[in-house]
């Protein structure tokens, strides 16, 4: 039986980024904190720094705002959720997001690895 964890795996990530709500176009003037509060009705975000700076796939790279900010919400606490990726061969990468009250945007971290004890304390 085929399985959906890549096997060949060679990094510990493929990609980390930032993402801030909102479009990068609609933000408006202000403090972090007033961008932050303006967009948190806007679904999805924009990449704000990324790692690799190599990491090429489009599709990956266009989706994980949305992931990351999948609906409105409000920041009291620390708050991590994870997500799958599936690629075209049918292979799950896992996203792994950290929402902190503290700062406006939100930090991800793509990897064919499924071990999420292992990322979620990494971005604690």
């Amino acid at each position: 039986m085929n399985s959906r964890i890549k096997e060949d795996v060679s990094r510990l990530f493929e990609y980390w980024c930032e993402i801030a709500p909102g479009s990068a176009a609609s933000s408006p003037a202000g403090t972090p904190e007033d961008k932050a509060a303006a967009a948190r009705d806007i679904g999805g975000g924009h990449i704000v720094q990324s790692f690799p700076e190599s990491f090429k796939d489009a599709k990956v790279i266009a989706d994980i705002p949305s992931f990351a900010y999948p609906c409105s919400f409000e920041r009291r606490t620390i708050q991590v959720h994870s997500f799958v990726l599936t690629n075209i061969d049918s292979k799950w990468r896992f996203g792994f997001c950290r929402h902190d009250p503290k700062s406006p945007t939100a930090m991800v971290i793509v990897t064919y690895l499924p071990w999420h004890d292992t990322f979620i304390r990494f971005l604690n």
